[in-house]
């Protein structure tokens, strides 16, 4: 392994390897090398880095194969752990992604990320529309090229994966009518998504024949076995790869066009299937992702920028991409409107519970920025006049003066007989005067719209900074409500990125821009926030790895050290024996806490909720359900009213919107016990998984003392051993125990919006009967009535029914809950720790030669990987000492939240 280690932590690249030298300029081994040499952003210092842990754990695998240190299952154990990080190394390294920062973009649709990234990129590339809809209809991935070339790859559905599709939405569609189907607004919204799919490809539905009822689009009618065997478009998939280089931007954007969706509606309303020629089929419907490269200057440092659908848009398959994406995601950017960013609701939609959870759940959730796009956009009501420029407002006001002395000097003038006695010189003398007007008046024309632009701008520079204040106290008031125990600070930009490209020239600039110069509009800030994050990333994952290597090393040294192995086979079976009994009952512990908490939990839950229901929800339903199934009839179509009875109280119609009159009959019950669900599904789970933590931290603390002192009582010249057992045992267990309370929480949350779904489902269970009968009616005049009836008659019945049948979900939940916090309590706490304490018993494949030579080796890599980290903390540091920003992306400073100025 070419690497050479001296007195100093300097890290020296050459085309070969990477050289730890020294700063003694007498040393044999020295060599130097310049400042940007040293750069953790040089791809070619990040290539040299990676090949020499690459050397690391080549070097690990060799010696365990070439060492008698280890018995063979043991051996077989580092191996696994070698392969893995190498694996971890080389497929990434293979993909050229290893130390690139993936930053994925998300927002709801029309946020302008598109427009966003345009900005950064310096290029018109991304598809941008201000209609609102989705531009974003597949992934984009934008990296840096440094060809100077502009390259993308186009990958589209095969042929398999639009049969699976369309198969999927014909069959959807086919069950409305199926009574055995359990019908709830989830279905009916994936019905509803089925349906556009179907009509994007094929034309609108059309309606049955009275003859045959099977499902058909478009003018040609199309079936589902003619959609699933359409030959044009077979061919038309045949091939899922496209690519697409240009030398300029121009051409670029031309060829790319093909691929993207049509800005007209009249365009993209269908395809023209069932066409001998599969070249007049469009690719839009069927790309799934595409791959954009370039000269992008603020992507070299590995920046990729990840575009997902509109988060929030009525596609289910496009939040999906969303969700499957944040696998490969290292910082989140949210995005949003500045008018719609203050909202709450829309703050809070912006990563729904399910994304904002599966952060949590891969410690993703603490590495986000918020970003607030159409700083410029401030009406002239919102101006603010005050604080403008003195020079100019004097001169403004001396111009009114002037132009008023002036008019009333022509008045005067003209009221003069002496003067109008002499018409030629009056008429001099009055168009010298206007003339002069004139002039003052273009002047002070001017300086108006001088000075109305410094007041937007101040409007909206001030306006912008109480958006952030407004953003982030409301994230910190979320980060209590949602539960989350470990504080960050969040960062929070307000950009401009059409401004920024007219500043720029990237675009043309019709209209006088808002802002005078680049950094008002936030983009260079924004750029630099980039760059430092990236810097931070590569030293996270540098790191991170060389943590994984020291920790298998350390392993390895601790299974090689003789004097940690208990002398006598009686004693290293006792150790071990003590060790199994211990685990047995700690698992018996943890079981016997988690029943006593669940106990409670549901204990609260009935006196909260279900009490709640039987004594004050169900009262006010029996009370007020004849008015509300008499509104509901009122204020709809009556074939929508009809159709939403015939289909158990569930309806979406042509619009979209979702008539649910299950959730209607509910409201009064919801409504009572509103509070109480805050507090039983938000509040009580984080004092239950604090008060989880304190006791397993006890039975754990409890189970490795047992453990601890039968090894010294056996052997008390091991102390040493456990002492730095214990310190690691501690340090693992706090890290892991904030995971497993993210689990927790994050599953009752899961099961809360369950919950929610079954009470709907309960309440339609117990109007079958209702809505049975009057489906029997004939118009929808007379479905009301019996109705109407039915409900007066038996409300005290239904809704018994309906709060019953919900107490038995609550049951099912619970111990769904309870029996998923065993497991993950005991296999995210319990991990590694047979593996640490194995050593004291577990023998060698003979006695260990050469073991000196062997530590000495792996002490060796452990000083070399130490001075890596030193140096790559150096960089931070030097960067830390002029930037505040670096706290704050890493996450470490206190609660004081400070905002970008």
């Amino acid at each position: 392994m070419a690497l050479t280690v001296n007195n100093d932590s300097r890290i020296v690249s050459n085309e070969n390897n990477i050289i730890i030298g020294s700063s003694n300029r007498n040393s044999n081994n020295l060599q130097v090398s310049s400042t940007d040499n040293l750069k953790i952003t040089s791809r070619f210092y990040q290539r040299n880095l990676i090949n020499f842990l690459g050397e690391c754990l080549n070097s690990l695998s060799d010696a365990i194969d070439n060492n008698s240190c280890f018995n063979d299952s043991r051996a077989e154990e580092f191996q696994k752990d070698i392969k893995r990080l190498k694996n971890k190394i080389s497929v990434k390294e293979k993909s050229g992604n290893l130390l690139d920062l993936n930053v994925c973009l998300i927002g709801n649709t029309g946020s302008g990320k598109s427009s966003l990234i345009n900005a950064l990129i310096n290029h018109q590339i991304m598809p941008t529309d201000g209609s609102g809809e989705a531009c974003t209809t597949f992934l984009w991935k934008i990296s840096n090229n440094d060809n100077n070339e502009f390259k993308a790859e186009i990958f589209v559905k095969s042929f398999d994966e639009y049969q699976g599709e369309v198969k999927q939405a014909f069959e959807l569609l086919s069950e409305l009518d199926d009574k055995n189907q359990e019908i709830n607004s989830q279905i009916l919204s994936k019905r509803n998504e089925a349906e556009k799919l179907l009509e994007t490809l094929f034309g609108p539905k059309m309606p049955n024949d009275q003859n045959n009822k099977e499902i058909v689009f478009g003018p040609k009618r199309v079936t589902k076995e003619m959609a699933m065997s359409d030959r044009s478009i077979q061919e038309h998939l045949k091939v899922q790869g496209h690519e697409i280089v240009r030398s300029n931007v121009k051409d670029f954007v031309k060829s790319l066009k093909k691929f993207l969706v049509p800005k007209r509606s009249d365009v993209r309303r269908s395809l023209p299937t069932f066409s001998k020629d599969s070249n007049n089929i469009p690719y839009w419907p069927f790309v799934k992702e595409i791959h954009i490269q370039g000269p992008f200057e603020v992507l070299k440092n590995g920046v990729i920028l990840v575009d997902v659908p509109g988060n929030g848009d009525v596609n289910e398959g496009r939040n999906q991409i969303a969700k499957n994406v944040l696998d490969i995601t290292d910082h989140i950017w949210i995005v949003s409107d500045i008018r719609r960013a203050t909202s709450e609701k829309n703050t809070t939609n912006i990563l729904s519970e399910s994304l904002r959870d599966q952060l949590k759940m891969t410690g993703k959730y603490l590495t986000r920025t918020f970003i607030c796009t159409n700083s410029d956009n401030i009406t002239l009501d919102d101006s603010d006049d005050t604080d403008l420029d003195d020079e100019l407002t004097r001169e403004e006001a001396k111009l009114k003066k002037e132009i008023k002395i002036i008019e009333n000097e022509i008045i005067e003038l003209d009221d003069d007989s002496n003067i109008r006695k002499n018409i030629s010189v009056t008429k001099e003398k009055v168009n010298k005067l206007e003339k002069e007007s004139e002039g003052k008046k273009k002047r002070l024309k001017e300086i108006s719209m001088i000075l109305s632009k410094q007041a937007t701008t101040r409007a909206a520079k001030l306006r912008n900074e109480n958006v952030k204040k407004k953003i982030l106290k409301f994230e910190s008031q979320s980060q209590q409500k949602n539960l989350e125990f470990v504080e960050y600070d969040l960062q929070v930009f307000t950009v401009s990125s059409i401004e920024y490209m007219k500043l720029k020239n990237i675009m043309r600039n019709d209209e006088r821009s808002l802002f005078q110069n680049e950094d008002d509009t936030e983009i260079p800030k924004l750029i630099n926030h980039l760059k430092e994050i990236s810097k931070i990333n590569i030293s996270d994952k540098i790191n991170n790895i060389i943590k994984s290597i020291k920790a298998l090393i350390e392993s390895m040294l601790r299974y090689s050290d003789v004097n940690i192995l208990l002398k006598t086979p009686e004693e290293r079976k006792q150790a071990k024996d003590k060790f199994i009994n211990e685990r047995v009952d700690l698992i018996h512990k943890y079981r016997d806490i988690i029943e006593n908490i669940m106990k409670e939990f549901s204990n609260d839950i009935d006196k909260y909720i279900i009490e709640r229901m039987n004594n004050v929800g169900k009262i006010e339903a029996e009370n007020k359900c004849t008015t509300i199934v008499t509104n509901h009839g009122n204020h709809l179509h009556h074939k929508i009213w009809k159709a939403t009875v015939k289909r158990d109280g569930y309806y979406i119609d042509s619009n979209g919107t979702l008539h649910n009159f299950n959730e209607d009959l509910l409201y009064p019950i919801v409504k009572s016990v509103t509070n109480n669900w805050f507090v039983v599904f938000n509040e009580i789970p984080k004092k239950f998984v604090e008060r989880l933590e304190t006791q397993v931290n006890e039975v754990i603390t409890d189970c490795f003392e047992a453990i601890d002192e039968e090894i010294l009582k056996i052997s008390p010249n091991k102390k040493k051993y456990i002492e730095k057992f214990q310190f690691e045992i501690k340090e693992s267990k706090e890290v892991n125990m904030n995971t497993v309370k993210e689990k927790i929480l994050s599953k009752i949350r899961e099961v809360q919006n369950e919950l929610q779904n079954k009470l709907e489902d309960a309440m339609k269970k117990s109007m079958n009967d209702a809505y049975s009968n009057a489906i029997s009616e004939s118009d929808w005049q007379s479905m009301k009535s019996c109705l109407i009836n039915y409900v007066a008659t038996n409300k005290t019945q239904i809704f018994e029914d309906t709060i019953n049948g919900f107490k038995e979900q609550i049951s099912v939940s619970i111990d769904d809950i309870q029996e998923y916090i065993i497991g993950t309590v005991f296999i995210t706490l319990n991990e590694n720790i047979e593996s640490d304490y194995a050593c004291f018993w577990e023998t060698s494949r003979q006695p260990n030669v050469g073991e000196n030579n062997f530590k000495m080796f792996l002490n060796e890599i452990v000083d070399k990987l130490n001075l890596i980290q030193q140096n790559l903390n150096e960089q931070l540091s030097k960067r830390e000492a002029n930037n505040e920003e670096v706290a704050f992306v890493k996450g470490k400073s206190k609660r004081q939240v400070k905002v970008e100025n």
